[in-house]
């Protein structure tokens, strides 16, 4: 007589089970975002926090945020992996109880009971972990993070999928006194499904997680782990991509100049032709006017060893076109600084003794519209020799610059 076994497929070592009730109560259902409060207090206390300050006018200054309990136990449990190749059971147990008490208030906030959250003992919802003896250290590292991508990006869809869902059980809560049972089982199967990737990711389990709502699924096939490796691997190095190619930009972008040659003999003469002495830059047209070197001034003498440059260039914004190419700077006001001009000698760059825009001093602020000739007078070296004058936008070191021959 032969005895023929049946091969059990394994369950995932994360369980998340929980029976349908068939009566909610509708009073507490109209009022359970208030009845959650508590629970999502202290989720939040667990989970973290946010520090930030604020100016008079209710502008953010600057902010930082804590991670809380469960972070802090999160890296302590990847400490320990990476250490020893498992979780002490201390500390695997406290994880796993904060996982059950967050998808119990989940669970609660989501209508699909209307009792309690319970910190401990049995309750509605059940969430088990089977604690693994021994963990790879090598997909702590980088697999579970490029694995666990595909997973968030379905769980994002589902999660809207799911919230859509408690507003229609809502409803029919207070219509009828039950939460519709396939509509139950759907957000009770994103909860699962969440689950099993968070404790997957956090290294509780080395198990990949199956692409399932299903209790009884076992664990994620070889071929859906690489699948999700390549996903997730290319959306990281796409990632970096975008990174690099932004930090490139924007170094690009704060660093940049437009330049024109010029003969520094005509800008001592002012007569320097138009599209030489035109530059645009941010939306800005700045004009080369006339240098005088030395100016003819009767009551502004240089130190001794050094000699006075003039310079007059007229500024002219055109918001309209600052507008369409700039959108994400500011234009309630035009700020003219103390070193908006600039000039370059062979012995380096200096800032103007002293800057007007249109007869006053700067620093100031202008109109968005503003226009006008702004005029700078640069003490330098008595044989230093004029390379360039720039003029700078405010944003950065980008700027406009007349290089002299």
């Amino acid at each position: 007589m032969s005895i023929s076994a049946e091969t059990v497929e394994p369950r995932y070592p994360v369980q998340v089970t929980m029976a349908y009730p068939e009566r909610v109560s509708r009073l507490s259902t109209a009022f359970r975002i208030i009845l959650a409060i508590p629970v999502l207090i202290f989720l939040a206390l667990v989970g973290g926090s946010f520090n930030g300050s604020w100016d008079s006018d209710g502008a953010q200054q600057g902010g930082a945020f804590a991670g809380g309990i469960a972070g802090g136990i999160v890296l302590a449990i990847w400490a320990t992996i990476l250490v020893r190749g498992n979780i002490p059971h201390w500390l695997f147990d406290f994880q796993v109880g904060l996982n059950r008490f967050a998808i119990r208030a989940y669970s609660y906030l989501a209508l699909l009971t209307d009792r309690y959250p319970a910190f401990e003992g049995a309750w509605d919802l059940n969430y088990d972990v089977q604690y693994p003896d021994r963990l790879s250290r090598w997909k702590l590292l980088f697999w579970k993070l490029i694995t666990s991508i595909p997973h968030f990006i379905v769980l994002f869809f589902l999660a809207i999928a799911a919230f859509v869902v408690v507003i229609i059980g809502w409803f029919a809560i207070l219509f009828t006194g039950a939460f519709p049972r396939g509509l139950h089982s759907f957000v009770v199967g994103v909860l699962r499904w969440g689950a099993r990737v968070e404790a997957y990711f956090q290294s509780l389990t080395d198990a990949f997680p199956p692409y399932s709502l299903d209790e009884d699924a076992g664990p994620g096939s070889d071929g859906s782990m690489i699948a999700s490796a390549i996903v997730g691997g290319l959306i990281v190095i796409g990632a970096i991509a975008g990174i690099v190619v932004g930090v490139a930009f924007l170094f690009l972008y704060f660093t940049d100049s437009k330049t024109s040659d010029v003969s520094y003999q005509d800008a001592l003469a002012g007569s320097v032709a138009t599209e030489q002495a035109r530059i645009e830059l941010d939306g800005d047209e700045f004009t080369l006017v006339e240098i005088a070197d030395p100016p003819d001034f009767e009551n502004l003498r240089a130190a001794e060893g050094k000699r006075l440059v003039a310079a007059r260039v007229t500024l002219l914004p055109d918001r309209d076109r600052l507008d369409d190419e700039f959108p994400f700077r500011e234009r309630d006001d035009s700020d003219i600084e103390g070193d908006t001009l600039r000039l370059k000698t062979d012995d380096g760059t200096e800032g103007p003794v002293l800057l007007t825009f249109d007869g006053v001093v700067a620093p100031l602020d202008l109109e968005s519209t503003a226009e006008g000739e702004l005029r700078a007078v640069f003490e330098i070296d008595e044989d230093a020799t004029v390379e360039e004058l720039r003029g700078y936008t405010g944003e950065g070191k980008r700027h406009v610059a007349w290089e002299f021959d």
